[in-house]
């Protein structure tokens, strides 16, 4: 796609009045998306946990504490907030998420 295509399509859906032109808008919203994606495997991150995703943490909770003296905190519930790095929510959630899975949690974002 052209730049003139994007900047006609950008003029026709985007009001001038939000970003001050139409072709900045389209620009600033695709640098934002950009550096929305950026994010290493390391990175912490927090999401929010559903019904199943509360209910997959407080199962492993409760295994563990029923094996060793720590207590692993096994009262969680939908709604509530998880910080992990990511590569630790792959590993701990990852069996769960598949096509046509019940989503484990939502509102993923880089602490």
């Amino acid at each position: 796609m052209t730049d003139e295509k994007i900047k006609e399509i950008a003029e026709k859906l985007i009001p001038e009045r939000a970003f001050g032109s139409p072709v900045n808008a389209y620009i600033n919203g695709l640098e934002d998306g950009i550096n929305q994606c950026v994010i290493n495997l390391n990175d912490a991150v927090i999401v929010t946990l559903t019904k199943r995703g509360a209910e997959i943490l407080n199962d492993d909770a409760k295994e563990f504490n029923s094996k060793f003296s720590l207590h692993l905190k096994d009262d969680r519930k939908e709604g509530d907030e998880y910080e992990n790095q990511l590569w630790c929510m792959f590993e701990r959630f990852g069996e769960f998420c598949s096509a046509g899975s019940e989503s484990v949690f939502t509102n993923l974002r880089k602490v």
